[in-house]
């Protein structure tokens, strides 16, 4: 039994005790022998199951179909570039999960935040890797040059981090841990085909940070002009009501010095 599955027991106990003449509750009681009585108690008691740390935390994101983040040349210092989704079925501290970058190739390019799994950019990315993923952009690269690149090919072509990732419970009396062997933070020039290079070209599971995409920009234009076209009805609304009150004082000086 484990308190992940079951919280609580209840159930009902029962006491019996005998005036004691005779050695059984349920001895029949003849003509001549005395009555006997027996006293019976019941109460409800309610047990509460404590979890046991019997669950390893499971990697959601990233996962073995899931694991390339691609990030933008021009992503400025302490984004969020990724966040690490991990689940454990363990109630309390049994479940609660922390994080950490085990090893990596970055030079302390990156940081994971240990409650939540945020991945951030400490700093700015190297100039060698922002220019060698502006070289091989999609407006600066040729198309005859990008034809003959395979789909691996195209992947490995662009500057790439790999973090090994571990997630623990705090658990006792000893922690569960998992660990997720390869996380590829690839830094690429986003444009709007881009975004949709994973369906063009067959690269599932890519997560991109940096530019807004075009229908990203187009929420945030109508988002924009609705909110102007608010201000101005309000605008002119409160500008007829000063003119309707501005006329009726005017009047009312007008009947006063008649």
């Amino acid at each position: 039994m484990d308190g992940e599955k079951t919280k609580e027991i209840e159930s009902r106990m029962r006491a019996f005790k005998s005036d004691g003449f005779g050695s059984s509750a349920h001895e029949p009681v003849g003509n001549s022998n005395p009555q006997r009585r027996v006293h019976l108690h019941s109460t409800e008691v309610m047990v509460s199951v404590t979890d046991k740390n019997d669950n390893t935390p499971q990697f959601l994101r990233p996962n073995r179909t899931d694991h390339m983040v691609v990030v933008d040349p021009s992503t400025p210092m302490g984004a969020i570039i990724y966040t690490v989704t991990c689940l454990d079925p363990d109630t309390g501290l049994n479940g609660k999960i922390s994080y950490e970058i085990m090893e990596s190739n970055d030079d302390g390019l990156f940081s994971i935040q240990n409650h939540n799994g945020n991945i951030h950019l400490d700093r700015n990315l190297p100039e060698d890797v922002v220019n060698k993923a502006k070289l091989l952009s999609e407006k600066q690269i040729g198309s005859d040059e990008r034809s003959r690149l395979s789909r691996d090919n195209l992947q490995d072509a662009y500057p790439s981090y790999n973090l090994k990732l571990r997630a623990c419970d705090n658990g006792a009396p000893q922690s569960q841990c998992s660990e997720f062997p390869n996380l590829k933070i690839q830094v690429r020039v986003l444009t709007g085909d881009s975004l949709y290079l994973n369906e063009a070209k067959g690269l599932r599971g890519e997560h991109f940070w940096g530019r807004r995409s075009w229908h990203e920009n187009v929420i945030i234009t109508v988002s924009v002009v609705s909110f102007f076209v608010v201000l101005l009805f309000i605008g002119i609304f409160v500008f007829s009501r000063c003119r309707v009150h501005y006329s009726l004082r005017k009047r009312a000086a007008l009947r006063q010095g008649e």
